[in-house]
């Protein structure tokens, strides 16, 4: 079992249940005018960014459609302060999906085709280019270490390779860092040297702190439209012993893991609720992940997502279905597309346990915006955590049900009380294996 309470955090858990804990005021540093930074916590961070989607070819951004490029410059601009503020960030985690979604014009909020399409190679191309280029500029000069993986829209088109849910590499054999080469600095780690892994195949694993070992997944393998349908089960299974083998490695030295992916395990909370977002057919990836993860839930710190473009939370259970191994956090996504408000995280985390702490939500309710607003939330007031307990002890104590859980996290789910329609995301809270 996950390490528990200690007596005395047992103690101001309940303390914490009588009143709220309020944060002081979110200081903030300015590198250039009018660009805000990193709120300057007690523990260190790292920032979390997923979901960029970015369509080039459009310049302003309707909302309930991916990202045009004066979101894109917006969102840049803050991540870029960030990372320039007086307390940066120790590293950087990108969960993918950076070119826009491809093929259709339909606008889920307006229920219109208001959006325009990128649908050819070229553009697909020129989109992940551009988001590459970004991303390596946003930590240029600096040794901050910028971890990224592969979502389900980013493979390289051309070659007649579908981009959506494909392999990583594509049928020309190459991946999306053929767009943004840099010897010296290649993707997917930058300013931090990868241990082991297969690039190609999307999975690696890299320090990017000192005591920290990130293993970034592939996870867009295991979903039910993943194709090459016929590599599934061969890069699937190469993957999780790829990731048993990292965590007991990493556990031989002492280190803690964070587990990052673009695909959560679990249900579909943006859909029905109801379905699974990894395939159960064949091989039972989701039952085989929950199974390393109950072995090895002493080394692993936390796990991160992307991929629903909202802000949740679940929680990760052992082979029965009865106890709690691990918590995960998303970061929402920057385009508007799911009718969310756009925003990226904060996350803190202890210094020695490496324990997820809390995270800051920072967010714009104006999509055109050049700047971005003071708009942010973190886990601590919104869901009334005592900030010296650790974000897993929090959820896996008190009793909390997935309803208990889910009346909170409804507030912030859309990007604090964004305007999309309503979600049943509280069966998606509980992630237990499949029978």
């Amino acid at each position: 079992m996950k390490k528990g309470i200690t007596a005395v955090l047992a103690v101001a858990f309940v303390l914490a249940a009588a009143y709220v804990v309020k944060r002081p005021a979110v200081p903030v540093a300015s590198v250039a005018p009018a660009v805000k930074a990193a709120p300057i916590g007690s523990d260190p961070y790292f920032l979390f960014i997923a979901d960029i989607h970015l369509n080039a070819a459009v310049d302003r951004t309707p909302f309930g459609c991916d990202t045009g490029m004066d979101l894109w410059t917006g969102f840049l601009n803050e991540v870029t302060a960030v990372c320039r503020s007086k307390n940066p960030p120790r590293f950087v985690i990108c969960t993918g999906d950076l070119p826009s979604h491809c093929c259709s014009t339909y606008n889920i909020c307006t229920k219109k085709s208001s959006c325009t399409d990128q649908s050819s190679d070229a553009a697909h191309n020129k989109s992940d280019s551009i988001v590459l280029t970004g991303l390596r500029s946003m930590v240029a000069g600096t040794a901050i270490p910028l971890l990224y993986l592969p979502g389900n829209n980013d493979a390289l088109a051309g070659c007649n390779t579908p981009t959506d849910y494909n392999a990583f590499t594509n049928n020309c054999g190459l991946t999306p860092f053929a767009l943004s080469h840099d010897k010296a600095h290649p993707f997917p780690a930058l300013n931090a040297p990868v241990i082991s892994g297969d690039i190609g195949v999307g999975y690696y694993s890299a320090s990017p702190i000192a005591g920290l070992r990130v293993i970034a997944l592939n996870t867009v393998i295991y979903t039910k439209s993943f194709h090459p349908s016929d590599l599934q089960e061969k890069y699937g299974k190469q993957q999780m012993a790829f990731l048993e083998s990292e965590l007991k490695d990493a556990l031989s030295k002492n280190e803690k893991v964070y587990l990052a992916m673009h695909v959560p395990p679990g249900k579909d909370a943006h859909g029905t609720g109801d379905s699974l977002m990894w395939a159960d057919s064949g091989t039972r990836w989701l039952n085989t992940f929950l199974g390393i993860v109950e072995r090895y839930d002493q080394t692993i710190a936390g796990v991160l997502f992307g991929h629903t473009h909202m802000d949740e939370l679940r929680r990760l259970y052992d082979s029965t279905g009865t106890t709690i191994t691990e918590v995960a956090i998303s970061c929402p996504g920057i385009t508007t597309g799911h009718c969310n408000n756009p925003g990226f995280k904060t996350v803190e985390y202890d210094p020695t346990s490496m324990e997820l702490m809390d995270f800051t939500t920072h967010y714009t309710t104006d999509q055109n915006a050049a700047v971005w607003s003071d708009h942010v939330y973190d886990l601590n007031t919104e869901f009334r955590k005592d900030p010296r307990i650790t974000l897993f002890d929090f959820l896996t104590s008190g009793g909390f049900t997935p309803l208990a859980i889910a009346t909170d996290m409804q507030v912030i789910y859309k990007v604090k009380s964004g305007p999309g329609h309503a979600n049943t995301i509280e069966s998606a809270i509980d992630v237990r294996p499949t029978k």
